[in-house]
């Protein structure tokens, strides 16, 4: 057999699955048959060097094994000629060769060792690597009934059901036999080179897969330090399939590359450079491997079109495909929440990738710019998906706070007799406990842990398959800030998703534009809100005059502060028009044309604007269609959800909820003073009490101040322009908050008047079905009835310059 070059086995990486778990070194092996050996570690598997580990199903053998002999029938993670392939697996590198079985079965492992498999057989009795290999949970491709329905059945045509009944070697029936097994190449670390999973009782492994994927990682460092191999390294060839089809690998001394593996840092735009294009049983370009180095660089200059490996991956790109299974992982919201930024902050990126698990489908894709500061994006994440459940559960802190100082449960702690001020505090604990370790089970697309970042092959491959993720996202979060819309692979993920979701009106409800500073600020909000409350009821003075003017010195300055933050957030909606009505893909900035196609290590760089090209002329039908899109319909959304969606209802009811508490408080305290009633029994309400407690409670907390939220809101977005110096600008903060003061005060005054004019707030309940009816069809009006905030949007179909006025989709 010729000589083969180093090109020759990483061509081959093609059809190779990444290992997706890391197998846990620390599982107990036992040596079978019992009594040959001592229990020992996993780890102690690659003490020497490299392993490799093949988990065996133990069940019918669902296919033809070319080996001398066929006894036992297990299966299920063995490649085809492994019984003779050790010689070769060993030749390569792999200090052990072994065997792992689920169970002891009597006289199955003698005859599986006698017959079948001439190394090590090892027990994993937790099914610790079965698991690894399934992502964290052991995989069955098929239950007991849906085997035998499968088989049953004149009409299946299952690959598994072909495999068990071509196979001529006899099998058992004995034992577990439907938990999925595979193989793992293990590095002298521990770390996983290489692993298989089968996907279908019956699928394996190939043996050159396992000697590739040994090989490619030194071979890479080969072409990177201009080395040539090794003279006295052999090449060996065996029909390994019974039918004389031959695999080749190139055998190299893994011992003298280990050292300098750990310094390989791969990514796509520098693993291309080394891959070839072809299918197994192709013609492999043959040398010495020199050829690998020369002439790659050329391949890169000339662009994507002058490899065919390279366009073959473009083509799954533009096709939205993934490359394997294996790739496409999510991250539970929880865990991106609650563990994953402590690794983070440790640079421990192969621990988040950790949190990660398989999926079919994802909830969520986070579309960030990595140019926004983290935290930023960490809190908004936490109150987008825990701030409801937060406002749920303090609230019912409260209502329960309130009943244990009804019934004297809990002690009087603010100063007197009667100082019941349980609630807002019960409520503030339950808000921000919940807000901290809610566990959200959707499953989100983020980047840095759904990517593994320590594995080139898995990153290069996480690249590829962009376009299956955000298609196979149920909706699209952008985390929006100034620099989202000039990030080339920002636009890019937008417009991608828009393609993959069809038409304008069904794309726009999977999307939500959040702008960074909206959690900081909401959170901000709520716990400046809960803190003034919190003091006034601890002061326990009256609500007229000096609570008031309490209240109002110290909400002043926080008011001000939120309304230039509104201000400025209103003005940016004003320069993103802008940005994106210039939008085009060469002004675009991206991350390789900053560094001028170049990596860290001096080596050319692929232009992720070419491809992404690419990508844009096959879906879109050339670059100048995107380009309209975006000033079109990405910038009608981007304005709709900015100027509409950001404060919306809800999210103003969860910031003004700590109003509802302390309404508890004071009306628990008015219970028990009994100086609500003239003629009532101090500590039991009368129901006209309850009802003007639930009147309160409506009334500010979901009527009264989202009502006047977003009247200043309106206001704020209108006068966007006024003034550009700074102190123009804090004046007009001003003058939003006093507005906003003069607002709830005519609706007080307005609220007295109607009092006198209905018979007193107190005696009669119609003026509670009166105030609260008339408020909720106010409120009803503001949210629902006014038109949404209008964008004036470039009409591509007119000549340049012309425009006009598209009304956005009402809230």
């Amino acid at each position: 057999m010729r000589a083969l070059g180093a090109a020759a086995a990483v061509r081959r990486l093609a059809t190779m699955p990444p290992a997706p778990v890391a197998p846990p070194l620390t599982t107990v092996l036992t040596p079978l048959p019992k009594g040959t050996g001592p229990d020992f570690p996993a780890s102690d598997l690659v003490t020497g060097g490299p392993a490799l580990v093949f988990a065996i199903r133990m069940c019918r053998k669902a296919w033809d094994l070319p080996c001398p002999t066929h006894v036992g029938g297990q299966g299920g993670g063995l490649p085809h000629g492994s019984c003779g392939c050790t010689d070769e697996f060993k030749a390569a590198g792999a200090t052990r060769v072994v065997a792992l079985v689920k169970e002891d079965l009597e006289n199955e492992v003698k005859e599986f060792r006698e017959g079948f498999w001439p190394g090590e057989v090892l027990m994993d009795s937790e099914h610790k690597f079965y698991k690894a290999l399934g992502g964290g949970e052991t995989h069955q491709p098929l239950g007991l009934l849906s085997f035998l329905g499968m088989m049953l059945n004149p009409f299946s045509s299952s690959k598994t059901k072909a495999n068990i009944k071509n196979t001529t070697t006899p099998g058992n029936m004995k034992g577990e036999g439907f938990i999925a097994g595979g193989c793992y190449v293990l590095n002298k670390d521990g770390t996983p080179a290489f692993s298989h999973l089968e996907e279908n009782l019956g699928d394996h492994a190939k043996p050159e897969a396992c000697l590739t994927r040994t090989l490619w990682q030194p071979c890479k460092l080969l072409r990177r330090c201009k080395l040539q191999l090794r003279t006295d390294v052999g090449v060996h060839a065996a029909s390994r399939n019974g039918s004389g089809k031959g695999c080749s690998a190139v055998m190299v001394n893994w011992e003298d590359l280990h050292s300098m593996n750990d310094a390989v840092q791969l990514s796509l735009t520098q693993r291309v450079d080394v891959m070839e294009h072809g299918e197994d049983g192709d013609a492999l370009p043959q040398g010495d491997g020199s050829s690998l180095s020369e002439g790659s660089e050329d391949s890169i200059s000339n662009g994507p079109e002058a490899n065919p490996f390279i366009e073959s991956w473009i083509q799954i790109l533009m096709q939205m495909r993934v490359t394997s299974p294996q790739v496409q992982r999510g991250i539970p919201v929880y865990r991106a929440l609650q563990e994953a930024p402590l690794k983070w902050a440790r640079n421990e990126l192969g621990e988040i990738h950790a949190l990660t698990r398989t999926t079919s489908q994802f909830h969520e894709f986070w579309s960030h710019s990595w140019r926004t500061k983290a935290w930023l994006k960490y809190i908004n994440i936490l109150f987008l998906n825990n701030g409801l459940p937060a406002f749920v559960i303090g609230t019912l802190f409260a209502l329960t706070a309130f009943f244990l100082s009804f019934t004297g449960l809990l002690p009087v702690w603010a100063g007197n007799e009667t100082g019941y001020v349980w609630c807002t505090p019960a409520g503030i604990f339950g808000y921000y406990l919940t807000l901290l370790f809610w566990r959200s089970r959707k499953l989100a697309f983020l980047d840095i842990a759904c990517i593994n970042q320590s594995d080139g092959r898995m990153k290069a491959e996480a690249l590829v398959s962009m376009g299956a993720f955000l298609k196979e996202s149920q909706s699209l979060l952008v985390l929006w800030d100034a620099t989202y819309v000039t990030r080339l692979w920002c636009v890019f993920e937008l417009g991608a998703f828009l393609h993959s979701k069809g038409p304008e009106a069904k794309a726009a409800k999977c999307l939500q534009v959040c702008p960074v500073f909206v959690g900081p600020a909401f959170l901000a909000g709520h716990l400046g809100f809960s803190v003034l409350l919190l003091v006034f009821l601890i002061s326990q003075v009256q609500l007229f005059p000096w609570g008031g003017l309490l209240l109002g010195g110290l909400a002043f300055p926080c008011l001000v502060q939120l309304a230039d933050l509104v201000l400025a957030h209103c003005r940016s909606i004003e320069v993103m028009q802008h940005q994106v009505r210039d939008f085009t893909i060469e002004q675009s900035k991206s991350a390789c044309c900053s560094c001028g196609h170049v990596d860290a290590n001096g080596g050319p760089m692929l232009c992720d604007r070419r491809i992404i090209l690419r990508c844009i002329s096959a879906w879109f039908g050339s670059k100048e269609k995107f380009e309209s899109v975006v000033r079109g319909q990405v910038l009608q959304v981007l304005v709709h959800q900015l100027a509409n969606r950001v404060f919306s209802y809800w999210r103003i009811v969860q910031i003004t909820a700590p109003a509802g508490w302390a309404v508890l408080d004071i009306w628990c305290d008015n219970f028990k003073r009994g100086s609500v009633s003239v003629d009532k029994v101090p500590g039991i309400p009368t129901p006209m009490e309850v009802l003007n407690m639930v009147y309160s409670i409506i009334f500010f907390n979901f009527m009264l101040l989202p009502m006047g939220a977003l009247i200043l809101l309106r206001l704020a977005y209108a006068a966007r322009h006024v003034g550009e110096r700074r102190c123009t600008q804090i004046l007009l903060s001003l003058g939003l908050v006093k507005v906003g003061t003069l607002l709830a005060v005519v609706c007080m005054v307005l609220e007295i008047i109607t009092a006198d004019l209905l018979g007193g707030r107190q005696e009669s309940p119609v003026y509670a079905i009166v105030i609260l009816s008339t408020m909720g069809l106010l409120t009803l009006f503001c949210w629902r009835c006014l038109p949404a905030i209008k964008v004036s949007v470039p009409d591509v179909s007119r000549q340049v310059g012309q425009c006009s006025d598209i009304p956005v989709p009402e809230c």
